[in-house]
């Protein structure tokens, strides 16, 4: 198909007829139904590439469109449910079961446009570097990526858990920024000390014992692209001030030379650790994390990112396919899904990627099961007692918010705690109204 392909289902004339102009205008092709019920026996889900639909229609809900066609077919296109009467709680629900977006009236249209084409120009693929974009914190993430790219010159770190996504979250700004570029990636933790500098820096032939050759280091090689330096708070202290030196004067030396050479790349680090407590145990220049600390990303870990969990392992059990060559799609179904979005996930994506992988390795027919993703056997041992607890209170939080329309008084006191209590909570477990 050389047009989107967007099916879209209102009784309301006006609004249909508005949202049908709207769309084909931006390029979209657009088939608008007035009845819900003639969907279920003339679908295809090769025909469409999205589908948008109101909650409240005649003899049907768009619920139950969502669920009768999910039964039916093992792959459906993006769904996205829209309403005039919606409630948390409601948009959480329907997230869970798999839609992809769940608005409410007035629409938003730029926000709905956006959510169309972040939905239809995804493609899963083995090299696919693009940034998660579904739930509303990488949403936020992504639009200060956007940000960054006319500026080159600004640092950037990125702090997160161990397997969130920090390099693919450079690997984006690299594809945003200057994909024709260089990405170079160095692992401050995974190399000895007394070889990052020369990996960092280059060396000339002669330097030390060994430097048979001129070496061209990660600095260098980066160009006018982006070097990424991962793990940043291993790095020694006698390293951290030579980085400060190159980061501040933009200039750098081959060890063993002379010649100075102009840092042209962009600069981003990430850091699994709280380096404003490595700077209180000396083990990090306070004056490098202030230069670092230009611009500072905080990717949350994926137990904050109920939204991302079933669109990731979808991904990857697409990514999966395309590996291996089969066209065998494996379906998740409802149990397995309400396992996955209740499991803490302690390493985060790299843990669910596995998992997934695993999955589709054993699986001999089209259904993951509870059983083949191994969650029940690793949850009790990846999860700690204080993480257990800090789970169920933000679960025990976000559900009394979620009945009270997120309205803080009433939320509080259904907690019998203060105001301010409440909010502290919520700072502390990350929670916010853009969370559903």
């Amino acid at each position: 198909m050389n047009k989107t392909h967007i099916l879209l289902i209102e009784d309301d004339l006006i609004l249909g007829e508005s949202l049908k102009e709207r769309l084909e205008l931006e390029g979209y092709q657009v088939k608008w139904l007035k009845n819900g019920l003639s969907i279920l026996d003339h679908f295809s889900p090769d025909t469409f590439n999205l589908i948008i639909c109101d909650l409240r229609l005649p003899q049907i809900t768009g619920n139950d469109i969502f669920l009768s066609l999910k039964e039916k077919y093992d792959r459906l296109p993006p769904f996205i449910l829209f309403t005039g009467f919606g409630t948390i709680s409601m948009a959480v629900e329907m997230l869970k079961v798999g839609v992809d977006d769940f608005l409410t009236k007035p629409l938003d249209i730029p926000y709905l446009l956006k959510r169309i084409h972040e939905l239809t120009t995804v493609v899963p693929t083995e090299d696919n570097h693009g940034l998660i974009q579904l739930s509303p914190g990488m949403q936020h993430i992504d639009s200060m990526l956007k940000k960054l790219i006319p500026h080159p010159e600004l640092l950037t770190l990125i702090a997160g858990e161990s397997g969130v996504g920090k390099e693919v979250c450079a690997e984006h700004l690299h594809q945003l920024a200057c994909p024709d570029s260089p990405f170079e990636a160095i692992n401050c933790a995974a190399l000895p000390s007394e070889l990052i500098g020369s990996e960092l820096f280059g060396h000339e032939k002669g330097a030390f014992t060994g430097a048979i050759t001129q070496h061209t280091g990660a600095f260098e090689r980066a160009r006018d692209g982006v070097l990424f330096l991962d793990e940043i708070g291993d790095m020694s202290i006698e390293l951290q001030a030579q980085l400060l030196r190159v980061l501040e004067q933009r200039k750098f030396v081959r060890i063993g030379g002379s010649k100075s050479i102009t840092v042209e790349a962009r600069i981003v680090c990430a850091t699994n650790v709280d380096l404003i407590e490595l700077v209180k145990q000396g083990k990090f220049r306070e004056d490098l994390y202030f230069r670092l600390n230009v611009v500072k990303i905080d990717i949350p870990p994926l137990r904050q990112r109920p939204g991302d969990i079933l669109w990731l392992a979808q991904q990857f059990i697409d990514q999966n396919a395309l590996r291996v060559g089969s066209k065998k799609v494996h379906k998740i179904n409802d149990t397995v899904k309400q396992t996955m979005i209740n499991y803490g996930w302690p390493g985060n994506i790299r843990e669910l990627k596995n998992a997934i992988d695993r999955a589709c390795i054993f699986c001999d027919g089209k259904e993951l099961t509870t059983e083949l993703l191994g969650l029940g056997s690793i949850s009790g041992s990846d999860t700690s007692l204080e993480q257990t607890l800090i789970q169920a209170e933000r679960k025990k939080i976000v559900s009394i918010l979620a009945n009270n329309n997120f309205k803080i008084k009433q939320s509080a006191e259904a907690l019998g705690i203060s105001r301010k209590g409440l909010w502290q909570k919520m700072k502390r477990l990350n929670i916010d109204k853009d969370s559903f």
